[in-house]
């Protein structure tokens, strides 16, 4: 039941490419708010430094606005150009924090080792939503 919810879902979202723009800046906010507040907030609790929160909550907030730009001015002719140009940057973005969390890897506690792995695992799921979009267009 819960997987059909799921397939479900994700059938929807990567058929409305509009829709998928919106996903993209949801998604995008959320990661700002956690690396650029909360993570930056609780540094001691999970251990990875500022300037690293502050760099991914920059890019964050970068791909927030540029999906957003690309929702509001919607235009079905290039929209998977422009849903292949976030892919790449989503992309970028889960490289750069990998390198983070192995460059700082010692100065990160567990729980900052599973906000990065769960994060890591949300934005494949997007970026393979995404794809799937691309592929549908």
């Amino acid at each position: 039941m819960k997987l059909n919810i799921l397939k479900k879902t994700v059938e929807e979202l990567s058929s409305n490419p509009k829709q998928t723009f919106l996903m993209d800046l949801v998604g995008a906010i959320i990661t700002a708010f956690f690396t650029g507040i909360v993570l930056v907030y609780f540094h001691d609790c999970f251990g990875m430094p500022k300037k690293a929160l502050y760099v991914l909550s920059s890019l964050a907030c970068f791909f927030a606005l540029y999906s957003g730009i690309n929702f509001i001015c919607f235009d079905k002719n290039k929209a998977a150009f422009l849903l292949k140009i976030i892919v790449a940057a989503n992309s970028f973005y889960a490289l750069l924090s990998i390198y983070f969390v192995i460059n700082y890897f010692e100065q990160l506690s567990i729980l900052g080792i599973a906000y990065f792995f769960i994060e890591k695992i949300i934005l494949l799921c997007v970026i393979c939503i995404e794809m799937k979009t691309i592929n549908k267009i």
